[in-house]
């Protein structure tokens, strides 16, 4: 109760129990007819939202979330608060102990506010960026909590329709991953077009054409199994992914079959359910269980022949003539005879014979898996962007913002080519897309974004020797 309040408006500190800005005189209550909330907190703030700490007057702390209204057109404003309003009514009846519990949703001097389920943690996505790839045994064992929570809401005929690492939160006290940010969950209708597109890199090539389907979560969860295993961020240009056990050779071959199968670009090639894949990561753990603890096999010992008494030296007989069948039989009986001897001494014997007698092949050792030994930096990376496309271009806002997305991971990778960069996340508009003067032709965008970034490597640039540019692409005929 003696935390600081935020003010809604300008996100000024206030001392406790003050009731209007000091800044700006604006109201700090939230929800004044009740029950009542006020910022503590600001988590993020991103191109649609924000995200707040907050409490009640009890103290007991909630996860608060802003839709900001920072639109021109008022379609795409009403397109905005109709999925808020739509992603509040979903959760509200959602009942699932890895869905962040909803406690309300309201509006407050013309802002709307939804209160969530507080859940102390850390995504998957900034364990990454902190710890590189993580164990396979650990992958297998959250994916399979994933897969239970992506059953239930395919049960209720539901779509994520975001599955990623950033949106996948691990509970500090408990251990247990949250599903988290379901602004583009929707409800199944087959063959309609949604105009939610999905990130890029996670989201499958069905769900950028408008058509996702719950094999569309598939995909999404796939892509984030290789990067949580990888290490390395999904190309948002294309759908193309590298198999783990090019990238991780300690990789079992099943968990990289799975992932692979997971991640097929036609949905026919891919698990036909999340319960299909579930029993599939099951079957890889139990694999990886039994692979890992199986004793290395010990070779029996072979007894030492004990050779045949000789007999003492008897005259040669008279030779006499026999069959030619039989004489065959003889020489392939002596050669046979002559074979296993050599066979046998061999294996009694204490060193190794010549390699002209047997050759044997080594079994190399099985990879193992070291820290990169490598320096690494977490940078926060801002770049604006412009984009240009043709005049009568019939691209929506969410497609000109995604079109930034890519271009700004392409920048990156750009840059610090020599640091092998790994982005956790999409990156944050820090400026949203603004049309600004070009050629008659053309439209052209700005935009601000920016992100972490985890660079590996010795030379990695000093901040002030990176170049200030605006990078810009041309993406006419698109």
């Amino acid at each position: 109760m003696n935390q600081a309040i935020l003010c809604p408006a300008c996100y000024q500190s206030n001392p406790p129990q003050t009731r209007f800005c000091r800044l700006c005189s604006h109201d700090l209550i939230l929800n004044n007819l009740g029950p009542r909330y006020f910022l503590t907190r600001l988590i993020k703030v991103g191109s649609l939202g924000a995200i707040f700490e907050g409490r009640d007057e009890a103290g007991q702390v909630y996860l608060i979330k802003e839709l900001l209204d920072r639109f021109n057109n008022p379609n795409e404003r009403a397109e905005a608060l109709a999925r808020f309003q739509a992603e509040a009514d979903m959760v509200r009846r959602l009942n699932h102990p890895q869905i962040p519990r909803f406690y309300a949703a309201f509006v407050d001097q013309g802002r709307h506010y939804a209160v969530m389920e507080f859940i102390n943690g850390a995504t998957l996505a900034e364990l990454v960026a902190r710890e590189g790839p993580l164990p396979e045994a650990q992958v297998l064992a959250w994916a399979t909590q994933l897969c239970t929570v992506l059953e239930y809401l395919h049960d209720q005929e539901l779509i994520y329709g975001n599955m990623q690492p950033a949106n996948v939160l691990l509970e500090a006290v408990s251990s247990r991953l949250k599903l988290i940010d379901f602004s583009l969950a929707t409800v199944f209708q087959p063959n309609v077009r949604s105009s939610q597109r999905g990130t890029p890199g996670y989201a499958a090539p069905e769900q950028h054409q408008g058509l996702a389907t719950q094999q569309s979560d598939i995909y999404a969860l796939g892509a984030t199994l290789h990067y949580l295993l990888s290490g390395r961020t999904p190309d948002p240009e294309s759908f193309a992914f590298a198999p783990l056990r090019t990238l991780v050779p300690t990789i079992a071959p099943q968990t990289d079959a799975l992932v692979a199968r997971a991640l097929e670009v036609q949905q026919a090639d891919r698990f036909q359910s999340i319960t299909e894949l579930r029993t599939a990561l099951v079957a890889a753990q139990a694999a990886r269980v039994q692979a890992d603890s199986a004793p290395a096999p010990v070779a029996a010992p072979q007894p030492i022949p004990t050779p045949a008494p000789v007999a003492p030296p008897q005259p040669a007989p008279a030779p006499t003539s026999l069959p030619k069948g039989v004489e065959h039989m003889l020489m392939a009986g002596l050669i046979f005879f002559i074979v296993f001897f050599f066979h046998a001494l061999s294996e009694a014997l204490p060193f190794s014979p010549p390699s002209h007698f047997f050759q044997r092949t080594a079994t190399p050792p099985a990879p193992t898996s070291t820290p990169d030994p490598r320096p690494s930096e977490l940078r926060t990376i801002v770049y604006t962007l412009e984009i240009s496309l043709d005049a009568d271009h019939e691209l929506s806002w969410f497609q000109i913002r995604g079109r930034f997305v890519a271009l700004f991971w392409t920048t990156v990778r750009s840059d610090y080519a020599c640091c092998a960069p790994s982005m956790p996340g999409t990156p944050t508009f820090l400026q949203e897309p603004e049309q600004i003067d070009g050629p008659e032709d053309q439209s052209v965008y700005r935009a601000t974004l920016g992100t972490l970034v985890l660079l590996r490597g010795e030379d990695i640039p000093n901040p002030d020797e990176v170049p200030v540019n605006t990078p810009s692409a041309n993406i006419m005929d698109d």
